[in-house]
């Protein structure tokens, strides 16, 4: 076998059980690696990450940049390459990093796709299953991530103190404050589901936790009204959650910390929401614009 397989499997299960990532993360990771050692192999008849330098890496770049991909999509391969050569010179399996000096590529500033304050208020009037509201509850004013909420546990809310923990990308910690009606749904929840419970707050019949495409398929369904974004998903609820926060005054320090980015340029992607908006009052209100 190849070794350089070997390594991403071992590079991918530290990622799984000490990192905590996601099934989804370790896939796309699988999906970028296996991609480029295939690529060594039959370019360049490498078959071990020892042996690969920075030209190798740059001519697998150039290859992908030849297929029309966006460069968001090469970054995410930079950024799995990156890992893995930091995973293993931090495990000391070899001394150099021949992705140290790759850099990313700029990316386009694409306007984030979200729903609008006044849609998000009319679920409010619709008649839909209390668990499938607070499932949708959870997602816009906690801006969690598919993969967080599926995750959480009754032992994830403190409701006296009206917080919830949650655990993130890379087992990151952080918490979340409820609001008085949140809090008061969340609570009748584990009072009604008490019995039926599994180690998760949602969970099937058969007390399996929930899915993503379970709650692709719940979010479009609730949200089939909703016109300002053409995606219904639990992703643009944490957009919402995000601008929404911002537009009303919230730092980007404090936004950075409820939604878990590691990087503040991450959560600064949501300014540029509100210069659009900001822009598009101006342009009405003053008299010489």
């Amino acid at each position: 076998m190849n070794a350089f397989f070997v390594y991403i499997n071992s590079f991918l299960e530290y990622q799984e059980k000490i990192k905590n990532y996601s099934k989804h993360t370790i896939k796309s990771y699988r999906i970028d690696l296996n991609q480029c050692a295939q690529f060594l192999s039959q370019e360049f008849n490498i078959s071990e990450p020892k042996a690969v330098h920075k030209k190798h890496l740059r001519a697998f770049l150039a290859v992908l940049k030849s297929q029309a991909l966006e460069n968001k999509s090469i970054n995410r391969k930079i950024s799995s390459i990156k890992g893995f050569y930091k995973f293993l010179t931090f495990q000391e399996r070899q001394n150099h990093n021949p992705s140290s000096t790759i850099n990313f590529l700029k990316e386009k500033q694409r306007n984030t796709n979200y729903f609008s304050e006044k849609e998000l208020k009319q679920v409010d009037l619709l008649e839909i299953e209390q668990e499938d509201r607070l499932i949708l509850e959870l997602l816009y004013q906690c801006g969690l991530r598919i993969s967080e909420l599926i995750q959480l546990k009754v032992q994830n809310f403190n409701l006296d103190r009206k917080v919830l923990t949650v655990i993130g990308k890379g087992a990151k910690t952080r918490m979340i404050p409820l609001g008085n009606h949140l809090s008061t749904c969340v609570k009748n929840h584990i009072d009604q589901h008490q019995k039926a419970f599994s180690d998760h707050l949602f969970s099937l019949k058969n007390k399996q936790p929930l899915y993503p495409k379970y709650i692709y398929r719940k979010l479009q369904s609730i949200l089939v009204f909703a016109q300002s974004s053409s995606k219904k998903t639990a992703h643009v609820l944490r957009h919402s959650f995000a601008t929404h926060m911002l537009e009303n005054g919230a730092s980007l320090n404090s936004i950075q910390k409820l939604l878990g980015h590691s990087s503040l340029s991450t959560t600064e992607i949501y300014t540029h929401n509100s210069l659009v908006k900001l822009k598009k009052n101006y342009n009405l209100a003053h008299p010489r614009a």
